[in-house]
C-alpha cells in the first residue's frame, strides 16, 4: 500500500473512532434526550446506526483534512512528508509586519 494512501486511511480510521466514541458519550449521558428517543422508537437501531455512521464520516473527513493541511514537505528531507513544526502558524502563513503609526488617526471625510 502506498504511503500516502496508508496515511489517509490511518487518519480516516482515527476520525471514525472519534465519531464512535462521541456517539457513545452521547448515549451514556443522554445528550438532548437522544438515548430516550432512540430507545422509545421502533427503528431506534437505524437511527443509532445513521447517527454513528454520519458523525464518524464527518469526523473522519475533518481528521483527514487537518492531517493534510498540517503535512509539510521539507526540501532537505528528500521529498518525504514531514509534519510541520509550527502547526497552526504554518497553516495561516507568516506574520506580516505592520507599518508604524505616529499615534494619530488619518482624517476621515464624510
Amino acid at each position: 500500500m502506498p504511503k500516502l494512501l496508508r496515511f489517509l486511511v490511518h487518519h480516516a480510521a482515527l476520525g471514525f473512532i472519534l465519531g464512535i466514541v462521541a456517539v457513545g458519550l452521547m448515549m451514556v449521558s443522554d445528550f438532548a434526550a437522544l438515548r430516550t428517543l432512540i430507545m422509545a422508537s421502533d427503528v431506534g437501531w437505524l437511527a443509532l446506526f445513521m447517527l454513528t455512521f454520519f458523525l464518524g464520516l464527518t469526523l473522519a473527513s475533518v481528521q483527514m483534512g487537518i492531517a493534510i493541511v498540517l503535512l509539510g514537505e521539507s526540501p532537505g528531507n528528500h521529498g518525504r512528508p514531514q509534519r510541520s513544526r509550527s502547526g497552526l502558524v504554518a497553516m495561516l502563513g507568516k506574520p506580516v509586519p505592520a507599518a508604524a503609526s505616529r499615534g494619530h488617526c488619518p482624517r476621515q471625510t464624510l
